[in-house]
């Protein structure tokens, strides 16, 4: 099973490999029953074409890595988002929002 401890150094490397910055993507990861369908890890980030690398290589070489981390079938999905914003930018959202 993925745990947020497994994940964090396999993704600090596929950022650094791929050029983007770690604090501003996002996953989640979730399990599935029964246990042979695998876990899922999705992705969050304004550049998804950097993290799949040239043809494919980069996803293809990293999910085999998760997959070890997860002893079984890793499916990954890339979501695209807009951009992450900022912890300053986040309090600046939900004070004018008057949270």
């Amino acid at each position: 099973m993925l745990s947020n401890y497994g994940v964090d150094p396999i993704l600090i490397n596929w950022c650094a490999e791929s050029g983007v910055d770690f604090h501003k993507i996002m996953y989640k990861t979730s399990h599935l029953f029964p246990r042979e369908n695998g876990d899922r890890l999705f992705i969050y980030t304004s550049t998804p074409g950097r993290l799949i690398g040239k043809y494919g290589s980069l996803l293809e070489k990293y999910k085999v890595e998760l997959e070890k981390e997860a002893r079984g079938k890793v499916t990954i999905e890339l979501v695209e988002t807009n951009r992450i914003m900022t912890e300053e930018e986040w309090e600046n959202y939900f004070v004018s929002r008057g949270y």
